[in-house]
């Protein structure tokens, strides 16, 4: 979008990582926080952490924000295996394939474990190798969103089947 238009979306790419965290976060916040005070200080200080993150000196708003993203994506994989603890710790679903937060975890750790590594690479591949990026992008990022997209589809669906 940004060669073909000419319009910079890394505003917009800041704006959904830091929903999509707050999302997430709410999604987990019955299912792997026993205190609420500990859950809002976590939400707090990470998201103000990306927010200064984002406003600094040398970067605006205007560049996307790879280390937040990088942050954040770490609080996903924690998140996903805090779950998959919970599940397995209270027992009450025999077949894992059959609760929702399973596939929600499986589809978000793929997710969280590519991205991760992309996110705290990224500027080094920018300025040494832009076709790299490219290729991980279209090679790496992409199948992995696709397959959070689908672990969540089959999450949504087993919700409803309950």
């Amino acid at each position: 979008m940004k060669r073909v238009l000419h319009v910079n979306y890394d505003w917009a790419s800041n704006l959904f990582v830091l929903v999509e965290f707050f999302f997430l976060s709410f999604y987990y916040r019955d299912k792997i926080f026993r205190n609420k005070t500990v859950f809002y200080t976590v939400l707090a200080t990470l998201s103000t952490f990306f927010v200064v993150q984002t406003l600094r000196a040398d970067k605006s708003i205007w560049h996307f924000n790879t280390y937040g993203s990088c942050v954040f994506c770490l609080t996903y994989i924690i998140y996903c295996i805090l779950g998959m603890y919970a599940l397995l710790k209270e027992q009450k679903v025999i077949f894992l394939d059959r609760s929702p937060l399973f596939w929600v975890n499986v589809g978000f750790i793929l997710y969280s474990s590519g991205s991760f590594l992309l996110f705290l690479f990224k500027i080094y591949l920018q300025e040494t190798d832009m076709d790299l990026l490219r290729t991980l992008w279209t090679a790496f990022f992409l199948p992995c969103n696709i397959l959070k997209n689908i672990a969540l589809a089959i999450g949504l669906r087993k919700k409803n089947a309950l």
